[in-house]
């Protein structure tokens, strides 16, 4: 995507039972949509859905499938990956691949994960699996809130995916699961190191994001908390990776993500909540009303926050749950640097690194603005 070329301006979106749309991000009008069917001719959503490192292609994930869309050739036109040959078959990735992720080094390797608790590598130019990454769970400490040990469980289903900058590591996240895993893809026997994210376990999907240099990774949890953690010497497996954790939101956090220059950072939250009346016994729609009920949500405050009355198992009547549907900005302080490609930039002519401050001369082409220090934060925007 560059705003200077409106054509690549646009959002892939998946809905049950519609096709893949692709709008533009600028007019939010609809461009063109791309449609996966099944044997029985009934639409179909992808579970994962991602553009290929350059935008010439749509790869989405679905049940033992990877189909590839390309994106100058919309409608039903498409490119079928099974991920195992056969229903019965031993080999291969088996389940309903549920993220994917391209490696930014331009290696043509991509990863698909799957809610069998299963990790593939695959190579996009032969669309094939080059080798599969489990976690079974062992004995080890726990590297983000501090060096306690404890019994690391078995991995669950695979919800994110993402490399770092470098293209060398690869991190994941699971449902019904504490735990963001690391990954050296150039030894994949092994777990390098897992970062915590505290809070119930649950099957919804709570995003990550790595910065653009690469040393930070953020994360929401269902506490309502932001983490932050340091990936710097990443083969150090007992250095003290958390930083910094602060309340956000009053809800879960379903999603951290950085700017691409690294001073600002993006959160959102929400999850459904239901009203279960299991009292009366009776199997009436849960969503019916009459007059003489209750009303089952209320306005508060002036924060546009909301107030569930729910009267449900195993809490008293009347117990209130507060609902936080909201996108905050945050403030990143700290000092700013080059970066290409990942890599800090050092001048070569003045011996020493470019900076805010010091830095006569103007970036080199294709070099981004990247935050260094992640000290803290403050919101400067809240909107529902």
């Amino acid at each position: 995507m560059n705003s200077q070329d409106p054509s690549t301006c646009c959002v892939l979106s998946s809905s049950r039972d519609h096709p893949v749309h692709l709008w533009d991000a600028y007019t939010g009008e609809l461009r063109c949509s791309y449609t996966i069917l099944d044997h029985c001719e009934v639409n179909v959503a992808p579970t994962a859905l991602c553009f290929n490192l350059d935008g010439s292609k749509i790869y989405c994930g679905s049940n033992n499938m990877v189909e590839i869309f390309d994106t100058t050739r919309p409608g039903r036109d498409s490119q079928k990956r099974p991920t195992v040959r056969t229903r019965k078959s031993r080999k291969g990735q088996k389940g309903v691949i549920s993220c994917l992720a391209f490696n930014p080094d331009q290696s043509d390797l991509y990863a698909a994960g799957s809610f069998l608790k299963t990790i593939g590598l695959y190579d996009s130019r032969a669309d094939e699996l080059l080798l599969l990454l489990r976690d079974k769970g062992n004995n080890t400490s726990s590297n983000s809130g501090g060096n306690r040990a404890r019994r690391q469980g078995e991995m669950g289903g695979v919800t994110h995916l993402q490399f770092s900058p470098d293209g060398q590591y690869l991190y994941s996240a699971s449902r019904q699961d504490p735990w963001i895993r690391c990954w050296d893809i150039r030894d994949t026997t092994r777990v390098l190191y897992r970062l915590e994210r505290p809070g119930e376990l649950t099957n919804q999907r709570i995003g990550f994001d790595i910065s653009s240099d690469g040393r930070w990774l953020t994360t929401g949890d269902m506490n309502g908390d932001i983490s932050v953690f340091d990936l710097g010497n990443p083969t150090d497996t007992s250095a003290e990776r958390l930083v910094a954790r602060l309340h956000g939101h009053d809800d879960v956090i379903s999603a951290a993500t950085f700017h691409p220059s690294g001073s600002i950072l993006a959160t959102c939250s929400g999850q459904r909540k239901y009203d279960m009346d299991l009292e009366d016994g009776s199997d009436t729609d849960m969503s019916s009303s009459s007059e003489e009920d209750e009303p089952l949500v209320s306005d508060v405050s002036t924060s546009q926050e909301k107030v569930l009355l729910t009267n449900s198992l195993g809490a008293n009547d009347g117990a209130r749950s507060t609902i936080d549907n909201s996108i905050k900005l945050w403030t990143l302080p700290g000092d700013y640097a080059w970066y290409l490609n990942g890599q800090r930039y050092d001048g070569a002519s003045s011996g020493g690194d470019y900076s805010m401050e010091t830095a006569d001369l103007d970036p080199p082409e294709g070099v981004t603005l990247s935050a260094t220090a992640m000290e803290g934060a403050a919101v400067v925007e809240s909107t529902l």
